[in-house]
């Protein structure tokens, strides 16, 4: 019985001392998991969406940024751009910042401890996040014991103290420079209409675009050279600013405080009168961009000093960008002569003192198809006439003489006038003349500009020179008849008369002599000629009786008549005439006033025989 009395005094005792502890110290009712901070176990649990305004404050100063469409800027404590990418991240990080642990007032109580303990009164950080819907607030104090966690509060959770990952803290700006944007021009130019550039003491420069062409207004007019202008826009949005300037006593990176820079622009190469200005258009905007470019940075050569489009900052960017941007109205203006495409030719006349050559494209506008309208008429050879008209159109000038009262009249007599026609129904003219301002080129006008285009000599097409260039432009080919088509051939020469047909089927009939017998294997090697035989070279259009006499063709060495099986019982009869300088011979084509070159290799086979006794 007293043992049973001794129990339950014990079990009084117990429950008396459990009765007095909660009094003294209650326990947290539930214990504090990752779920108390949202469902993903975030230090802030709400959130983000749409994010509008952000304040960072940190070691005594602060920054507030605005949401702006897609970039962001700040406002204080100066009014500038912020680099879009940083505050994203930052944001980013912040967001999945974990809850790793959590201490609840009692516990703080008990160990007698006090915000400032943990760094928090006052935090050495605090962020606000604001939106539409939400607003979010973080302290952060100092770090924990292992270093590797930090202390925090979060709003709306009393005096609750938590512990989340150390790197959020350190992601906090360290400067204003952290967060500021480093391009120089925030945005990036959409089409750009206009260019302005000026530079002291030389005539400012001014391109605008028509179409996909530039052209120059300012200092004279005239195509500009749109490789040149491309690369200055694309200079111009590529610069990035590599260093702050601040401004003198100033330690918070206010750069314009008490307008202490912007009254020092002459120091720094800024003003009006010592900068390098440049003014840009786009679609839509009439204002336009506006930068300066000032001296050399001192103690560092390869950056120069610029005011940023807003007028707001002086900064320091690589000289690079001054390299890209025209020096002077010969570094932009257009060299070449032409702007149109080869393909857009459809009529090309070349006009010398004795002779005029007409090309024309054929209707179907397809390379190469090509023919000779005057002197005679006939195929041109469409490889080469392709190749001189791309090269002639692609010229660039090695100087340009400026228009003035002078410029044409000191101008050779032109070895040639030439125009060009095309499918828009418009013409060009050109003359060519050699060069009287440089030795081994030709001076070109394009009429009604006075401008002179000077050329080097290598870079002209030698087939426009002279009317014996042209002639590489004619076709070659002195008959190009199928093998198979080929009925009876002819061949009549001093001591020499041989007749051979084919009897029998299409193309594979046998061949028949008319003295003699017919050596089969001659006549192939014939047969290949005719079906496809071309000249060495053209040496005289529209050729006269003169001509026929002086290259032997009134008392021809051989006359060669081919009859082909057509429709039209088609007949070709060649003459071959006296000997070349170069050992072949020359050649007309019956009905042709074109006089042809063969080699002397060609010359051996036509005197091969025909037939055998």
């Amino acid at each position: 019985m007293a043992r049973i009395r001794t129990i339950g005094m014990l079990l009084v005792a117990v429950g008396v001392s459990l009765i007095v502890l909660r009094l003294v110290d209650p326990p947290d009712r539930r214990r504090w998991t990752a779920a108390d901070a949202g469902p993903s176990g975030r230090l802030i649990p709400t959130r983000f969406g749409e994010v509008d305004s952000l304040v960072v404050e940190r070691d005594g100063y602060r920054l507030e940024l605005q949401r702006a469409g897609a970039q962001w800027n700040l406002v204080q404590p100066v009014t500038t751009g912020a680099d879009s990418a940083e505050v994203m991240r930052f944001l980013d990080l912040l967001e999945r910042a974990p809850l790793l642990d959590r201490l609840p007032p009692h516990d703080i109580r008990r160990r007698n401890l006090t915000m400032g303990d943990f760094g928090l009164a006052p935090p050495a950080g605090r962020v606000v996040v604001q939106g539409p819907q939400f607003r979010a607030e973080a302290a952060f104090g100092a770090p924990t014991p292992s270093g590797h966690e930090v202390y925090a509060v979060v709003d709306r959770s009393g005096d609750v103290v938590c512990v989340t990952d150390r790197r959020i803290f350190n992601a906090f700006p360290s400067s204003l420079e952290h967060w500021r944007d480093r391009t120089l021009l925030r945005k990036p130019f959409g089409k750009v209409t206009a260019l302005e550039v000026r530079r002291p003491g030389v005539p400012y420069i001014k391109v605008v675009r028509e179409g996909d062409l530039w052209q120059l207004v300012q200092p004279l007019s005239g195509r500009a050279a749109n490789r040149a202008v491309e690369d200055a826009i694309e200079a111009l949005q590529a610069v990035r600013i590599e260093r702050f300037i601040l401004a003198e006593g100033e330690t918070n990176g206010l750069d314009r405080a008490s307008g202490v820079l912007r009254s020092r622009l002459v120091f720094y190469g800024l003003d009006t009168e010592t900068a390098v200005q440049v003014q840009v258009w786009e679609n839509g905007n009439p204002v336009g961009a506006r930068i300066r470019f000032g001296r050399e940075v001192d103690g560092n050569s390869g950056l120069v000093y610029a005011l940023t489009p807003d007028d707001n900052s002086i900064v320091a960017v690589s000289n690079t960008v001054l390299t890209s941007l025209p020096a002077g109205v010969e570094a932009i203006r257009s060299r070449r002569l032409f702007d149109r495409s080869p393909a857009a030719l459809r009529r090309l006349i070349i006009q010398y003192a004795d002779e005029t050559v007409e090309l024309n494209r054929q209707a179907s506008g397809l390379a190469g198809l090509w023919r000779l309208k005057a002197p005679v008429q006939g195929e041109a050879d469409g490889p080469t006439v392709e190749e001189v008209v791309t090269r002639f159109l692609a010229l660039q000038a090695e100087r340009l003489v400026d228009p003035d009262v002078n410029a044409v009249a000191i101008t050779n007599e032109p070895l040639c006038r030439m125009e060009f026609a095309f499918s828009d129904g418009s013409t060009q003219r050109v003359s060519v003349a050699q060069s009287v301002r440089e030795t081994g080129c030709y001076d070109l006008t394009l009429p009604p500009v006075p401008m002179v285009f000077v050329v080097a000599a290598s870079n002209l097409p030698p087939q426009i020179i002279g009317s014996v260039g042209v002639l590489e432009l004619v076709d070659r080919t002195i008959l190009a008849l199928p093998v198979q088509t080929i009925r009876r051939i002819t061949v009549k020469g001093p001591g020499r008369q041989e007749f051979v047909e084919r009897k029998g089927g299409d193309g594979d009939g046998q061949w028949v002599a008319g003295t003699g017998t017919a050596d089969a294997e001659a006549l192939k090697t014939w047969a290949a000629l005719v079906s496809q035989w071309r000249a060495e070279s053209v040496v005289r259009l529209g050729a006269g009786a003169q001509d026929v006499a002086a290259f032997g063709m009134s008392e021809p060495w051989m006359e060669l008549t081919v009859d082909v099986a057509s429709d039209e019982a088609l007949r070709r009869s060649v003459r071959v005439g006296r000997v070349a300088a170069n050992g072949g011979r020359y050649v007309s084509v019956l009905g042709h006033d074109v006089i042809y070159q063969i080699a002397s290799n060609v010359v051996t086979l036509l005197e091969s025989r025909l037939t055998r006794e």
